[in-house]
């Protein structure tokens, strides 16, 4: 395999077009300066120098167990490997089925160092699909801080005056994910209980 790497060394200041150069040249010629003009500056250095880099890895193990035959339990732990560092999350969640149609799920997850993501999901089955929308932080969007100070300013007539400044900023929007979609299910129903035949 033949690798290259591509160095550019070089600063250029860009100070608008000259219009009356633009309009003698022409566009094409002027695009042409431009371009060997940067090509000069930058002096563009090709090298075949060998390197190695790790690909971005990520291990999930997760696990459920059914409390009843419409609630269950889950924990799903997930590690991203990626700068040279392990990022782990870590999710708790509980579903609960309506029927075979309706299914409501609730969470809690660690994430990005940000303790307080409580999520909340739904599917819907129609037939062969199923539908389904979730987030990992439904309070991200809803609550919010107000930040208040006093910024000094002048009046018209040299006067010092101070006024209250506000600004209203989401209080955890480190990390949201939100996932919808739809899913297609096909499968046989499962089989009836058999009633033994006694001869």
């Amino acid at each position: 395999m033949n690798i290259k790497s591509v160095n550019a060394g070089g600063s250029f200041t860009y100070a608008g077009v000259d219009i009356s150069e633009f309009m003698s040249q022409g566009d094409s010629a002027f695009l042409q300066n431009l371009e060997d003009t940067l090509t000069g500056i930058f002096n563009v250095d090709t090298t075949y120098d060998k390197y190695k880099t790790s690909l971005n890895t990520r291990i999930h193990a997760s696990a459920f167990y059914k409390v009843t035959a419409k609630d269950q339990i889950s924990a799903l732990v997930r590690m991203h490997f990626y700068d040279r560092k392990v990022h782990p999350s870590f999710n708790l969640a509980y579903m609960h089925k309506f029927g075979d149609i309706w299914h409501v799920t609730g969470s809690y997850s660690i994430t990005n160092r940000n303790y307080t993501n409580f999520g909340i999901g739904f599917s819907l089955k129609l037939g062969p699909a199923q539908l389904y929308v979730m987030t990992d932080n439904v309070f991200a969007p809803i609550i919010w801080n107000r930040y208040t100070w006093q910024q000094e300013k002048e009046d018209d007539f040299g006067v010092t005056y101070w006024e209250t400044q506000k600004l209203t900023l989401p209080r955890n929007w480190k990390y949201m994910n939100f996932h919808f979609g739809m899913n297609l299910v096909f499968g046989c129903k499962p089989p009836k209980d058999l009633v033994p035949i006694l001869e």
